[in-house]
């Protein structure tokens, strides 16, 4: 799959992504409803329920507060004060061996991009079996 750097795609996705900057790491989240943040519990860190880290969304820096998490499964859910975001849609459907995967955000701190993993060089993704 090409994406065009101006695709309605690939606008979807900058417009329902934002940055995450807690005081132990840095990361990306995504908005699963409005007002609500979905990222990995390594982005916050030893954060706790309760406390804020900084966000960039659209050019604007906004305090999302920690309302939940799983450590063991690396999840976390987080609110700001927004709501007119679009938002990704979560899918039951399960990864298959073998199937081309995407990511996109701010990985190793790199600005905003998408990383077609078939194509990545330095941090290649393998699937070798699925829970």
């Amino acid at each position: 799959m090409q994406f065009e750097p101006n695709s309605s795609f690939q606008r979807i996705l900058q417009e329902s992504t934002l940055r995450l900057n807690s005081q132990y790491n840095y990361g990306t989240g995504f908005f699963v409803a409005p007002g609500f943040v979905l990222t990995c519990k390594h982005v916050i860190g030893e954060s706790h329920i309760g406390s804020y880290i900084k966000a960039n969304w659209n050019g604007k820096e906004v305090a999302a507060k920690v309302v939940s998490f799983l450590e063991n499964d690396d999840i976390a859910l987080l609110s700001v004060d927004l709501v007119n975001h679009p938002c990704v849609f979560l899918d039951k459907q399960e990864v298959e061996i073998g199937q081309r995967l995407y990511t996109y955000g701010y990985p190793r701190r790199n600005e905003m991009e998408i990383v077609d993993l078939q194509n990545l060089r330095a941090y290649q993704i393998k699937v070798v079996y699925l829970l």
